[in-house]
């Protein structure tokens, strides 16, 4: 977001210098040509803060293209690990129509969405580091860790919940050194 008193204030800096200016009618002249800048800039200001306001957060241009990103990854995550429709809508928490309009168009998630769909991407990740030759295993294969009771961690994801997707993060994370 844009400081609305930056360019203030270094108008008012610029004023200052003027007002040093020795000669009464150069100094007049700079004067208005600063007052009529400053007019503009403070509209210019005043627009920019007002469409700002206009776009919802969960929609921001400069995040459009990383969730764009974020989603071909997790549907391609979903290929490898052979997901249905209806299981990469349980992860996500959305409708399994809205999932296949969003895998055809653009997709429109909001924050909390976003982050589950961070979550899942992280969980993949760190099984990746800390089982190289075999991360889809890990999350498909029973589990003996004993948040887990005996379910693969996958299993446990799909129920739907985001604390379940935090647990299983949560436990990919001790793998960390």
């Amino acid at each position: 977001m844009m400081n609305e008193e930056l360019p203030v204030i270094q108008i008012e800096n610029i004023h200052r210098a003027l007002l040093t200016i020795p000669d009464s009618s150069t100094r007049t002249a700079a004067l208005r040509d600063l007052e009529t800048l400053r007019t503009v800039l403070e509209v210019q200001v005043a627009r920019i803060v007002q469409l700002n306001r206009m776009i919802p957060p969960d929609m921001q241009l400069h995040d459009a293209h990383r969730v764009k990103v974020a989603f071909r990854a997790f549907l391609n995550l979903a290929k490898v690990l052979g997901l249905t429709w209806a299981q990469k809508s349980s992860l996500l928490d959305v409708p399994e129509r809205t999932l296949r309009r969003w895998a055809v168009r653009e997709p429109r998630l909001n924050t909390e969405r976003q982050k589950r769909m961070g979550v899942v991407l992280a969980i993949y990740y760190l099984a990746g580091k800390a089982f190289p030759d075999d991360p889809k295993g890990w999350l498909l294969r029973p589990n003996s860790h004993p948040k887990l009771e005996g379910r693969p961690p996958l299993a446990l994801m799909l129920d739907g919940e985001y604390r379940d997707l935090a647990l299983v993060h949560a436990i990919a994370r001790s793998f960390e050194p």
